[in-house]
């Protein structure tokens, strides 16, 4: 993704203002994602649910303008989710190659997305062997395709930092600094507001969690997506923690807020009427106490030119912006 911004900001003179339009032009993409996806897996009014959760959240927490690469990297992991989804429904070797495509991507934006990357991989793998698949079979319908649309994204960005005489730097940025001492900055301190907001932005997966721990057959749709949020999760609580990373996991909580809403009104059990009216009022408590606050004093506020990045102790760049502030 960066390398694809550098021509870009090239042609338009480095202008911040690309940063702006991009921002808005990722926030109706992600609207119209979920959207769509939403049309596919609720029904109704259910079906506004994801983009109502998503709208509040996404600039409560983001409280800036600009192209953000965890809502980006959240997005390709929920449209390999549907696709996962399409391919259990109607098996074929296209929809593999397409997630291969969307893996590359979302991996050579942001390493750490191989994980989240991987869960998906592994589960479309365990599906087709508990069906029975013959090893071949597995290799050329779904191995080879989703390898030859993963190859397709690194083969020339890998050309260019060969003849660049970059494969060294390329390797230490990408690997290396993730692994060595000094290297890559894992989160070391956790601020009570951040876990709080992360904890109420959770709850569509802690009753996802519950209604899994009730039952004894678990689809395949539910294991999918509570693996790759948890997955989203940890890599979120691992990496140094801003609010903004939440965004990584906003699209698929999104979807998954509509899922377990449909479920818990439509279900006829009293205890699932408790859930729902529990969580309204968490949910509507924060709303009150947190996110209409922050809108409005935005709203009154008006445009404001500063920076919105949330830093403290454990950040990598804390200490530069404290000793800026101290000193300018």
């Amino acid at each position: 993704l960066k390398l694809l911004m550098i021509p870009v900001n090239s042609i338009l003179g480095w202008n911040v203002h690309t940063t702006i339009v991009l921002g808005y032009f990722l926030a109706i993409s992600a609207i119209l994602l979920i959207y769509l996806i939403s049309q596919k897996y609720l029904k109704g009014i259910y079906k506004t649910i994801p983009l109502i959760f998503f709208s509040i959240w996404f600039g409560f927490i983001l409280k800036q303008n600009t192209f953000e690469i965890n809502l980006f990297l959240g997005l390709l992991i929920l449209a390999n989710i549907h696709l996962l989804f399409r391919w259990m429904a109607n098996p074929n070797i296209k929809i593999p190659f397409l997630m291969g495509i969307v893996s590359s991507v979302a991996v050579f934006s942001q390493q750490m997305t191989i994980v989240s990357m991987g869960v998906i991989f592994i589960i479309i793998l365990i599906y087709s062997l508990t069906k029975y698949w013959p090893f071949k079979k597995i290799i050329f319908k779904i191995i080879l395709p989703y390898s030859i649309g993963f190859i397709i994204i690194p083969i020339p960005m890998l050309l260019w930092f060969y003849s660049e005489g970059l494969m060294r730097e390329f390797y230490f940025w990408n690997i290396l600094y993730y692994f060595q001492e000094g290297g890559y900055p894992f989160n070391k301190y956790f601020s009570p507001n951040d876990i709080i907001m992360l904890t109420v932005l959770s709850i569509p997966f802690l009753l996802l969690t519950l209604r899994m721990f009730s039952r004894k057959n678990i689809s395949w749709r539910t294991s999918t997506i509570w693996l790759s949020i948890f997955a989203s999760i940890i890599l979120t609580l691992l990496a140094v923690l801003h609010p903004r990373r939440y965004l990584y996991t906003l699209p698929t909580l999104s979807l998954l807020t509509g899922i377990e809403f449909q479920f818990l009104c439509q279900s006829k059990k009293r205890l699932a009427k408790i859930g729902l009216i529990l969580v309204s009022i968490i949910l509507g408590i924060y709303f009150l106490t947190d996110i209409a606050p922050w809108y409005t004093k935005a709203v009154i506020k008006g445009r404001t030119y500063e920076i919105q990045n949330i830093h403290h102790p454990g950040d990598y760049v804390y200490e530069a912006i404290e000793w800026i502030k101290k000193n300018t």
